[in-house]
């Protein structure tokens, strides 16, 4: 998945655009919600995935990509270290019932359960 192409098509929004580029959330619902689809359908058919873009490389975002099931993110080598921290202190069981949970009560992104979530997990903010 070419994420950083995918966001753009899917918010119908210029991504060099600064005035309209911070609206659109990776972390939205409906976004998180087209990705998670695309991950099971190619699960279903043994098709692999990968997820390349800038927000494979930002530690909030790249967890809950892999809680959703994407287990193949694409990054620079900056972004690796602190990705991998992150990803070795969380349970991805948990976030992904956290990111359910926000997209049942209706929520719009799921990024303020996230953070909530890991405020509450001295372990993952360390």
């Amino acid at each position: 998945i070419g994420g950083n192409d995918l966001k753009q098509f899917f918010f119908a929004a210029d991504r060099e655009n600064e005035r309209v580029r911070r609206r659109y959330d990776t972390l939205n619902v409906s976004f998180l919600s087209l990705i998670e689809q695309i991950v099971k359908r190619c699960e279903r058919s043994h098709t692999p995935l990968s997820f390349c873009g800038e927000d494979a490389g930002r530690p909030v975002e790249a967890i809950c990509l892999a809680a959703i099931g994407l287990r193949a993110l694409s990054m620079r080598p900056a972004s690796i270290g602190p990705v991998k921290s992150l990803l070795r202190r969380v349970d991805l069981g948990e976030l992904r019932q956290v990111i359910h949970e926000a997209r049942d009560r209706g929520e719009q992104s799921v990024r303020p359960s996230v953070m909530a979530y890991l405020r509450d997990r001295p372990s993952a903010c360390a």
